[in-house]
């Protein structure tokens, strides 16, 4: 981690958990934004409704894209993205998850229910990134990641005696705004190409409150774990699930992140 993330610089502020990047214009980057598209044009998203669990944050699969083009993995694994998240998180990311978040305005899901977005801590580890990047411009309209910043969500897990149990983690917005300003909420938006990163673990967040009809949010999410997750046993944690598209043009630090070391 030294290596690749000097402590000199900038990067993710601690008590904030979440940094946003403006648009770089790379060449990988441009690249996904195309092949991102291409990929929700001609993705059904009816099937993930029914296992979207009464959400409208559709997760489409991104693993075999990354065998089949290597500009995913040349934003996965983009040096000046990875020591960002090699500097907050204190050790060589391990890239665990890739996926195309889209979230279509509703109101209601499959079953009827009038659709919820509260807000909640993700349970996955003490630190985790979700490095997000920006298919489609993204507005306070289009349901953005809207974060409390890490220091303030700590005061408040604290206040609320939050629990991550699955069923009590997520807070309806009257219990949430009767312990915090609802002026203290940041929203991650900007144009395509724009690059968030989040830690959804120490920061309380909610997204896709999608506010008007036609409009989509549409993002490639890369997750960033440790090994010390708590989510990885120890057979998983052997077969990283990218740790097979390492080639013998990878580095070690890309190796390393793609668990191929």
């Amino acid at each position: 981690m030294r290596e690749l993330a000097p402590p000199a610089g900038g990067g993710i502020p601690d008590d904030d958990g979440f940094l946003l990047v403006p648009p770089r214009d790379t060449a990988s980057e441009r690249r996904v934004i195309e092949l991102a598209r291409k990929v929700r044009a001609a993705t059904d998203l009816a099937p993930l409704w029914v296992a979207s669990e009464g959400r409208n944050l559709l997760r489409i699969q991104l693993g075999d894209h990354l065998a089949a083009d290597p500009a995913w993995l040349g934003v996965a694994l983009d040096p000046a993205l990875v020591s960002v998240a090699a500097r907050y998180l204190g050790s060589v990311p391990l890239l665990w998850k890739a996926q195309l978040w889209v979230s279509p305005w509703a109101e209601r899901d499959l079953a009827g229910r009038l659709l919820e977005h509260r807000y909640h801590c993700d349970w996955g580890d003490m630190r985790q990134l979700r490095m997000l990047l920006f298919v489609e411009d993204l507005t306070r309209d289009h349901g953005p990641l809207t974060m409390i910043g890490a220091r303030r969500s700590g005061e408040l897990r604290r206040t609320l005696r939050y629990s991550f149990d699955e069923e009590d983690s997520a807070l309806t917005d009257e219990i949430f705004f009767s312990a915090v300003s609802r002026d203290e909420q940041r929203p991650l938006v900007g144009p395509p190409g724009t690059v968030a990163f989040a830690d959804t673990s120490r920061c309380f967040h909610q997204g896709s409150r999608v506010l008007r009809p036609g409009l989509e949010r549409v993002m490639v999410m890369f997750q960033y774990v440790t090994i010390a997750s708590f989510k990885i046993d120890a057979a998983r944690l052997a077969r990283p699930p990218f740790a097979h598209l390492a080639a013998p043009r990878h580095g070690r630090i890309e190796r390393l992140v793609l668990g191929a070391e």
